[in-house]
């Protein structure tokens, strides 16, 4: 015991200087988030850098896609709450120079485990959704308290885009505000283009334009008012809507299409494993969240040079889509707004060259560059 003890100590005060970039995540799920540390701990590993991505949790989403020098490490499963406990034995053994973590409940576990570790590795969170789009009350509650407790030892706090950044400025100390940097989300456009030239899904053959949403089904992606759209279109256009995604919803939305009488023009395709060639093959991709981060989908489909219709939410599509041609901003919750503008996308060429030239402004390499640079910042 008292030999355990001195290590701590000695652990405490000396410094990590040849330790690997580890990134956390609670578990390896289909997600925005996991997608975003997967991109970033290939892109770092690529250029030569010691990278491990740290999993708790039994999925294995993305490690097809995961780089080959990346060193992947599992933690028990456990709940997110017990998870601190094995995250800090990792620390203490391995003494990793940077430690990278995403999400709120995440970010809080690491900051946890580095205390419980008493390792002097750099510690870097990011906030992967605005505050503000907080939806439990618990949550928005116990908001503050959270994030002082998250991100009072972080060394840096990522934001994806503008908004998100000005939201955690507004719930933080001011003394934390030099710590916040915006670094986009790492989209590579060139895998994308080779998935998205695959042949057209068979769900889409035919002559009928179709209406692409893709995402979690779940309240916060809105689908039941892309439903209630796509039923004000078919009215005065005859298209087919593919919704992509599995989600607690799947029957209340299978429920309301049948009672809005458009079932035989929606079909749920459910978890695809290459989404892209459905955005590529649309006329139409839509986007119809009541709140997002910074959507990775909406970039992707940007990539793909599908013609974009996406909610004006809380954040990051109104800074995605610089403007109209780029894509068109509705109304949060407003079926006729969005119904008119995809029926404006729908007379409009297949294909959306400002739309794909938008989306390398998000070039993977772009946002893999100013990550690395901020890690050689922190020493």
């Amino acid at each position: 015991m008292y030999l355990g003890v001195v290590l701590g100590v000695v652990r405490t005060f000396v410094p990590n200087f040849s330790g690997p970039l580890s990134f956390f995540l609670p578990d390896l799920t289909l997600g925005g988030a996991e997608r975003v540390w997967v991109n970033f701990a290939s892109g770092l590993a690529a250029r030569g850098h010691a990278v491990e991505l740290v999993v708790g949790g039994s999925s294995s989403g993305y490690l097809s896609e995961l780089h080959r020098d990346v060193k992947l490490v599992r933690l028990p499963p456990v709940r997110l709450s017990l998870l601190a406990v094995p995250l800090s034995n990792y620390l203490r053994k391995v003494r990793p120079k940077t430690l990278l973590a995403t999400m709120v409940g995440a970010n809080l576990v690491a900051s946890v485990a580095c205390r419980m570790a008493g390792t002097k590795s750099k510690l870097i969170f990011r906030e992967a959704i605005a505050p503000a789009c907080a939806s439990s009350s618990w949550r928005e509650r116990f908001d503050p308290a959270l994030r002082w407790l998250c991100y009072r030892d972080a060394d840096v706090i990522i934001a994806p885009g503008g908004e998100v950044a000005e939201q955690l400025k507004a719930r933080l100390p001011a003394s934390t505000h030099h710590r916040i940097r915006m670094i986009p989300n790492p989209i590579e456009i060139e895998r994308i283009l080779q998935l998205a030239a695959q042949p057209k899904p068979e769900v889409m053959q035919g002559e009928l334009a179709c209406v692409i949403g893709c995402g979690r089904l779940s309240p916060q992606k809105a689908f039941e008012v892309l439903l209630e759209a796509f039923a004000l279109v078919l009215k005065q256009k005859p298209a087919r809507l593919v919704l992509l995604g599995e989600g607690s919803e799947r029957e209340a939305l299978e429920r309301l299409a049948n009672r809005l009488g458009i079932s035989a023009s929606v079909v749920f395709a459910g978890v695809v494993e290459n989404p892209f060639c459905y955005f590529a093959h649309a006329q139409v991709f839509v986007l119809s969240s009541r709140n997002e981060g910074f959507p990775n989908v909406l970039l992707q489909a940007l990539a793909c040079g599908a013609n974009v219709v996406s909610t004006n939410c809380e954040t990051g599509p109104s800074e995605i889509l610089a403007n109209p041609e780029q894509g068109l901003l509705v109304p949060v919750a407003d079926p006729r707004a969005m119904a008119d503008a995809i029926l404006r996308q729908l007379s409009a060429p297949p294909k959306n060259p400002a739309a794909a030239l938008r989306a390398r402004d998000f070039e993977a390499s772009k946002a893999i560059s100013a990550l690395e640079q901020l890690i050689a910042e922190l020493g």
